[in-house]
């Protein structure tokens, strides 16, 4: 018996011996420099498989000597080969949301808007088209986050500018967009190289390379095991996530979109089909109920290219038994450098390149804003200030992309690298027509001791038609209609003599409730009163932040009578106006200031009135998304007119929302602290909200037109029989892309209770 073991045991060696033999055909020169190359294909979210993988090979104490990735493949060998352990870049993807990664629109939406007391914004949708097609971006997917996730994490690769000299020989593969010519990176910057082979066509914006258009190279390549040959590989190691996908039978395409999934499929599988024989170890993951967009089920991904790779184990250890066998050393490949290992760099000045394709649109950077990071090195905390930055830049000028390099590295004497901090931001063009739709307002449901349970419905309506050089380069034409209180139609010109200073002409028609006693007075509020106003205005403008605009109006109002007659009123003003912003323009503003102010002084039959609007918000994050505001309104209105816009807003969401949206005030002084918590990890974003607001009013409308007839107030009389209001309020908040919505109640010391739902 114990000869009969022996006899077999010898059989299965020689067995496996010959098995590894079949496998790994011996290299012409085997010796200690066999080299061994590890070959990642595209993929998208399938690409996570690859990390388990990598890690059963270390474990086996296989050596990588090179490493070669197309697209999602590229990005992951990149990593590697700076230096991450399979474990840091595990810890990496889990720290970072991969949907909201691969998801971001391509052009930030949550700009500030520069008009005084804006309270709207087009939240729907803004559709940009001219001649030249429609759509701003060339993408459905904007590379900001991608791009802060490559920066922060192989920022100090920027020492080496050749490939060769990583912890592990790196190739990345791309395809230029212009001549289909394949694109093999192996020098230069690392994060350039992989934004640039992840570019797939349609979901990411071609990446502007040395000149060139890229995009994803599984357009040309997307297992390139001839570009490991070339590198000098006499043992290839490829995995492909996609071979699932090669096992489509024709009952399986039913719709159109699986008709372009397979013609994806056809074009990278052509791609590859010549190179697989050459290939010693082929990881062939089965990813089917999986597609390249699922970026969300990462864990469950790396779960099965964890298993395949435990499946593959026999294979592992006869690729180490030939290995060894040929001479070649087992290492922990861990040995290698690590990137926690290279130096911080010393930041020694701050630069900025513009990628806009259209150099006159943007005529100012904030550099200044920067300069406190010179002399300092680039490390962890560096780098999150000048993430914060970064951020706030891109919200408040609508880049496309907003990211960072550091380029003119050189060492001191004491072996510390220096280089030069270069901001690069990227704007795709503007279309000369611009379409929006937005829809905000308030509805809410609210029980009070003396009017008792009353419920407000109040949606508003935006439609808006921009058109770019009307006629004239530097001139703008816009039409809104506007569905508040009363319809709006709003028709305009702006004439931009520089980029700082422009003038507008504005004509607009109101039909509805512009009576300051429409609410209060039986029979008025039938909405057929009319407004026609002509306006001139000059604006200047700072630093796309700041704007002041003197306006010269002439408002021509008809009242209708409750017997159905008009009282006609003209009332021409001036008024100067100001914003000033450096937060987005949000119900969840971030770190940040806003401050609005409007001062109007108009005349009636020789009578002068006045009205003074002052509003201010201050943003902090004292700790990681937690944001407190301290927000301030005030207002005094003693204009001639009686108009409803004379009068300030006080109840609704945005102000005491346990009063109706209609309660108006002739005084008012507001104050209210806010705190928000952001939860960051679901796909769509919830915010806790809490807010207590404390306000001191004068006469309302109803004060005023309550008895007959109204109650007159003196030019200088201020708050005059003055209420005080206290009220809090809590609720859950949504950010989805364009739109925020808030859930909440509210109840104050009058006992006034509200459950109310805001759209902005």
């Amino acid at each position: 018996m114990k000869h009969l073991l022996s006899i077999l045991l010898i059989l299965c060696l020689v067995l496996f011996q010959l098995s590894a033999a079949e496998l790994f055909p011996l290299p012409l020169e085997a010796g200690p420099e066999v080299k061994v190359a590890l070959v990642l294909s595209g993929g998208g979210a399938r690409g996570f498989a690859d990390i388990p993988i990598i890690a059963a090979l270390e474990e086996a104490g296989i050596p990588i000597d090179m490493v070669v990735g197309t697209s999602m493949g590229a990005l992951v060998g990149g990593m590697y080969a700076a230096g991450y352990t399979p474990e840091q870049m595990v810890s990496l993807v889990e720290s970072y949301d991969m949907v909201e990664m691969f998801a971001v629109s391509p052009i930030s939406s949550r700009n500030p808007e520069l008009s005084v007391f804006a309270e709207h914004k087009n939240n729907i949708i803004s559709l940009e088209f001219d001649s030249e097609g429609i759509g701003r971006a060339p993408s459905l997917i904007g590379d900001q986050k991608i791009l802060e996730m490559l920066n922060d994490s192989l920022i100090k690769t920027s020492l080496i500018t050749d490939f060769d000299t990583l912890s592990i020989p790196y190739r990345a593969i791309g395809t230029d967009l212009i001549t289909g010519e394949k694109i093999i990176f192996s020098e230069g910057s690392l994060v350039a190289a992989i934004r640039s082979s992840i570019s797939i066509p349609g979901l990411f914006a071609p990446a502007l390379t040395d000149g060139r258009a890229v995009i994803d190279g599984g357009v040309v390549d997307n297992l390139p095991i001839e570009v490991a040959k070339d590198m000098g590989a006499d043992i290839i190691i490829a995995v492909d996530v996609n071979s699932a996908d090669y096992l489509r039978k024709a009952e399986d395409i039913t719709s159109l979109s699986q008709v372009i999934e397979q013609l994806v499929v056809i074009i990278t599988r052509n791609t590859i089909v010549d190179q697989l024989d050459d290939a010693h170890l082929l990881f062939s993951v089965m990813l089917g109920d999986y597609g390249p967009l699922d970026f969300s089920s990462f864990r469950q991904i790396m779960e099965i290219g964890a298993a395949h790779a435990a499946e593959a184990q026999d294979e592992i250890e006869a690729l180490r038994a030939y290995l060894t066998d040929a001479g070649v050393t087992m290492r922990n490949q861990r040995e290698v450098r690590r990137y926690d290992s290279l130096p911080d760099i010393y930041i020694d000045r701050v630069s900025h390149t513009r990628l806009d394709p259209d150099e006159s649109k943007r005529d100012f950077f904030p550099i200044e804003d920067f300069v406190c990071l010179e002399g300092n090195p680039f490390d962890t905390a560096m780098m999150a200030l000048l993430k914060s930055e970064l951020d706030q830049l891109r919200e408040l000028n609508r880049y496309a992309t907003v990211t960072y390099r550091i380029r003119n590295i050189v060492c001191d004497r004491e072996g510390n690298p220096h280089g030069e901090l270069d901001i690069v931001t990227r704007e795709f063009p503007t279309r000369k027509l611009t379409l929006s739709l937005g829809l905000f307002g308030s509805t809410s449901m609210r029980l009070s001791p003396r009017d008792g349970y009353t419920f407000d419905f109040d949606p508003d309506i935006s439609i808006e038609l921009g058109i770019a050089e009307f006629l004239n380069e530097r001139l703008t034409f816009n039409l809104m209609i506007l569905q508040r209180e009363a319809v709006q139609i709003d028709t305009s010109l702006r004439y931009r003599f520089s980029p700082s200073f422009s003038f507008g002409m504005n004509h607009e028609y109101k039909r509805g409730y512009l009576w300051g006693g429409d609410d209060v007075v039986p029979g008025t509020t039938d909405g057929q009163d009319l407004s026609y106003t002509v306006s001139a205005s000059g604006y200047a403008t700072y630093r796309n932040s700041m704007e002041v605009k003197f306006t010269s109006s002439f408002d021509n109002l008809w009242y209708r009578q409750t017997d159905g007659s008009y009282s006609y009123t003209f009332v021409p003003s001036l008024s100067l106006g100001g914003v000033y912003t450096s937060q987005d323009f949000s119900l969840f503003p971030k770190e940040g200031t806003r401050i609005d102010f409007d001062i109007d002084i108009s005349a009636k039959d020789l009578d002068f009135g006045y009205r003074f609007d002052f509003r201010g918000v201050r943003t902090w994050e004292p700790v990681d998304n937690s944001f407190f505001s301290i927000r301030g309104f005030a207002g005094i209105s003693r204009s001639v007119a009686h108009r409803r816009t004379d009068y300030f807003s006080y109840g609704g969401a945005r102000e005491i929302v346990t009063l109706s949206p209609s309660f108006r005030v002739k005084d008012r002084l507001l104050t209210s602290i806010n705190y928000v918590h952001a939860y960051t990890r679901p796909t769509i974003p919830l915010l806790f909200k809490v807010e207590l607001t404390a306000g001191l009013r004068g006469l309302s409308t109803e004060d005023i037109y309550g008895s007959s007839p109204p109650v007159p107030i003196a030019p200088f009389e201020f708050f005059r029989d003055s209420s005080f209001d206290l009220m809090i309020s809590t609720g859950l908040g949504l950010q989805i892309q364009n739109a925020d919505i808030l859930f909440g109640i509210a109840l104050d010391t009058h006992l006034n209770t509200a459950i109310f739902v805001e759209v902005f």
